[in-house]
């Protein structure tokens, strides 16, 4: 129960994650610390996604998903890409890009910010082209910006996350990685789209 992988209901342990198929979120070192858990096929009971509780040696505010896997690419590179989901990562591990995160279900913190910013001080942001993801890429800008990081930003769009533009468009994908343009750059070209620039009153 302490694990966070089994609840006590009515007098009995249960499985917190039934019929789900279990992506491991390993530590730093390693280590197996937590899980998410997504729903399979035909199974409509919770959310769609589910993740560990806070443990003794879990805390969602400072890891991410993917950092194990991912940490050796991001010195080669000397570059991280954000990116929102479990699948977006698994994705671009599957076409060769390795040096890809994604926070844990909860929006990005300073905390998982600060700790990978140990491996680059250059990050890519590929949140998802929603209003949400792109709200989410504003708050991660304030966020490396009090760190003092170099970062970007790209759109998926017209595809919804990672995930969708990796099925459809892989190489598409990787030139946004190649060509990226700085943050600040980017959300002020578009928050100028569809503006008239000769009447701004």
């Amino acid at each position: 129960i302490d694990s966070g992988i089994f609840t006590l209901k009515e007098g009995k342990v249960r499985s917190k994650f039934y019929k789900r198929i279990m992506f491991p979120i390993r530590s730093s070192s390693g280590k197996v610390i937590a899980f998410t858990g997504r729903v399979l096929p035909g199974n409509d009971f919770g959310p769609k996604y589910m993740n560990s509780p806070e443990t003794y040696i879990y805390h969602k505010k400072e890891n991410v998903y993917g950092q194990y896997e991912s940490r050796q690419d991001i010195r080669r590179e000397d570059l991280v890409i954000f990116c929102e989901g479990t699948t977006d990562v698994i994705s671009a591990h599957q076409i060769g890009v390795r040096n890809i995160v994604a926070p844990l279900g909860t929006a990005l913190t300073k905390e998982q910010v600060e700790k990978i910013s140990k491996l680059s001080k250059n990050i890519l942001f590929l949140f998802d082209s929603d209003s949400a993801g792109q709200q989410a890429l504003e708050r991660a800008f304030l966020i490396s910006q009090e760190l003092n990081l170099a970062t970007y930003a790209a759109s998926t769009a017209p595809y919804k996350d990672v995930d969708e533009l990796i099925v459809k468009d892989p190489e598409r994908f990787k030139t946004l990685i190649s060509k990226r343009i700085d943050t600040f750059t980017y959300l002020l070209t578009e928050n100028l789209k569809g503006k008239d620039l000769d009447n701004l009153a």
